[in-house]
């Protein structure tokens, strides 16, 4: 009589070698492991935002011979910011041979420092085929953009007279001109100590408010 073939397996466990924030251009091991018994072991494969991640298994532990490890390693980037690193635990076919219907994954992730990028205005200049837009007396630009640590912000003027410590620069009369304002919209941050600053430069004409509606001339109405 044929003895039954079976696979136990253990639930996945992931980790990665990065401790805190790290900075860009660092190293990045993910590491991936079950403990298994059976006739056949289980296949892990580590995925990420654009699917596979090139993944290694490690030498067999002679101390631990069901415990199964892979590795996949990467260099740190500002596009690794808290991504979720996803492993999964499957089994393949061979053959004529069925796999077991067991899967299973784990997830790692990982924080990276690093400096200001993507800096956005709203309105943005580089939505017109100018370079350049109008805006109201009242309205606002604002500036985003992403880092981290988050970033602060500031409004500069061209001609360095006008300075807003803040990510909302307002629009006020004073700024009503037929010349074209120029301003950038400084973000910045410190990396391991290091400050970094990036900016977005903006042109804009300031459009006067439309005047006020006058009754003048008009006969008031008498009510009897």
């Amino acid at each position: 009589q044929e003895s039954a073939e079976f696979v136990v397996v253990n639930e996945a466990k992931c980790d990665n070698s990065a401790t805190g924030n790290i900075i860009e251009g660092v190293n990045v091991e993910l590491s991936c492991e079950v403990r298994w018994q059976g006739y056949k072991r289980p296949t892990l494969q580590w995925y990420g935002p654009n699917g596979e991640v090139d993944t290694f298994p490690q030498p067999e532990d002679e101390d631990n011979p069901d415990l199964y490890v892979v590795t996949a390693n990467m260099t740190a980037s500002s596009n690794h910011d808290e991504v979720d690193w996803e492993c999964r635990v499957f089994f393949e076919e061979e053959g004529q041979e069925e796999a077991p219907s067991y899967t299973d994954l784990c997830m790692s992730m990982f924080r990276v420092q690093y400096g200001p990028k993507n800096i956005v205005t709203y309105p943005d200049p580089d939505d017109t085929s100018e370079g350049k837009f109008v805006i109201d007396v009242g309205a606002a630009i604002n500036c985003t953009a992403e880092a981290n640590p988050l970033p602060t912000f500031s409004w500069h003027s061209e001609d360095g007279g006008h300075i807003e410590p803040t990510d909302t620069l307002y629009i006020t009369m004073e700024m009503v001109s037929e010349e074209e304002h120029v301003y950038r919209c400084e973000a910045r941050n410190q990396v391991n100590g290091v400050p970094i600053v990036r900016n977005k430069t903006v042109t804009f004409l300031v459009r006067e408010p439309d005047p006020e509606p006058t009754t003048g001339g008009v006969e008031p109405w008498v009510i009897a």
